[in-house]
């Protein structure tokens, strides 16, 4: 018995782990071509199976002040739509050569940042355990950990 479960686990894990990479492909595609075609402040849809959608919006460029060119994207992933809807929150952040670098992973589609200006990221979550809006300065690099001001969960690290 301990077999034909352990069997059963592998192979669930084996397949979600092959779902997760054909996800990841898919969005950084999106995300690529967003940032190659210079599509600013839209939100743009792939759906890479019929059950879940990827919604990717590239914001633009941040300059360090030592002249580094990070091309930042939120997205999330939605799956499970007709069963249990589950979503992914990120915000992605790519290389001047549009190569993937790293990214926060956000609680909810509720904490994603509302815009970018002048290298600095601009969330207002709209909850009661999050009061103040954030503003997250790029023009030094790439934060370690971003502070969205909330009770909850208020540090989110960078993960390359």
């Amino acid at each position: 018995m301990k077999q034909i479960i352990f069997v059963f686990l592998l192979l669930s894990a084996k397949s979600y782990s092959q779902n997760s990479m054909i996800t990841s492909s898919f969005r950084h595609k999106l995300n690529s071509k967003l940032i190659e075609r210079g599509i600013v402040n839209i939100d743009s849809t792939v759906q890479p199976g019929s059950d879940s959608k990827i919604v990717s919006n590239y914001f633009g460029e941040i300059r360090t002040n030592k002249g580094r060119v990070i091309h930042l994207i939120k997205t999330y992933y939605s799956f499970n739509l007709s069963r249990s809807p589950t979503i992914e929150s990120h915000v992605f952040l790519y290389n001047e050569k549009y190569e993937f670098i790293g990214y926060y992973s956000l609680p909810t589609v509720n904490y994603l940042p509302l815009y970018l200006k002048n290298n600095k990221l601009y969330f207002e979550v709209a909850n009661e355990s999050c009061k103040e809006k954030s503003i997250i300065d790029f023009k030094n690099g790439i934060p370690r950990f971003i502070n969205i001001k909330c009770k909850d969960n208020n540090y989110i690290e960078f993960i390359s």
